[in-house]
């Protein structure tokens, strides 16, 4: 009875991490904020954890992110979860990538204010 509702608790909360989506124009911080709350909740279900890896969790941010992203993601995650690869981007772990993300939102949005007050 208790081992099948952790699993439909961990089965609910997995959904629900997936599920978590950004738009264009969302706060990219508060969105990997949000992402990586949820994703600690699925780390509490230790019977679960050898199916998810951190090469999973790097799949899960940049799904999550719009696909303007794409581009800027497509390094860390892309080939085979599994593949053995000596590429310095595939080695990058889940929070890197998201600090890395942080970093690149800020550049992003600072040009977005340079370019206004060019207009201007």
């Amino acid at each position: 009875m208790y081992e099948s509702t952790d699993y439909m608790v961990y089965t609910d909360q997995l959904k629900a991490t997936l599920e978590i989506r950004a738009t264009e124009g969302t706060h990219i911080p508060d969105h990997l904020s949000r992402l990586k709350k949820s994703w600690d909740k699925l780390t509490l279900f230790s019977d679960h954890n050898k199916l998810m890896g951190d090469a999973f969790f790097k799949r899960v941010i940049a799904q999550s992110l719009p696909r303007s992203w794409n581009a800027f993601t497509n390094p860390f995650v892309r080939g085979h979860m599994d593949e053995a690869d000596k590429d310095p981007k595939k080695c990058v772990d889940s929070q890197k990538l998201i600090g890395m993300i942080r970093q690149e939102y800020k550049l992003i949005e600072s040009q977005k204010k340079q370019d206004t007050k060019a207009q201007k």
